[in-house]
């Protein structure tokens, strides 16, 4: 069913499965490895976060201790090295 289930109602699926909107509210937010269930795909998880306030930016040199970066903690890619090196908030995406 969620698989034939429209954009906006994913949306608020995730919304209220989790408080990922609250967090996102007012950041700068990144992304790294998987997307949070329930968003088809990146540029999804874009719009997400741009209606909830936040403010969608990929770009690492822009993030800082106030960014939410969603990915694995123990992931050794470039972005979570930045991310863990400026303090960023660090969400796995499975915990949403």
């Amino acid at each position: 069913m969620e698989g034939y289930a429209s954009k906006e109602y994913r949306m608020q699926r995730v919304n209220e499965g989790t408080s990922l909107s609250a967090m996102i509210r007012g950041r700068r937010v990144g992304i790294t490895g998987r997307r949070p269930a329930g968003l088809k795909n990146r540029a999804e998880f874009e719009e997400f976060v741009d209606s909830n306030g936040g403010f969608f930016d990929n770009n690492t040199n822009h993030w800082d201790n106030m960014t939410l970066v969603i990915g694995d903690k123990n992931s050794p890619s470039a972005k979570m090295r930045r991310a863990k090196m400026v303090n960023a908030i660090i969400v796995p995406a499975d915990k949403l």
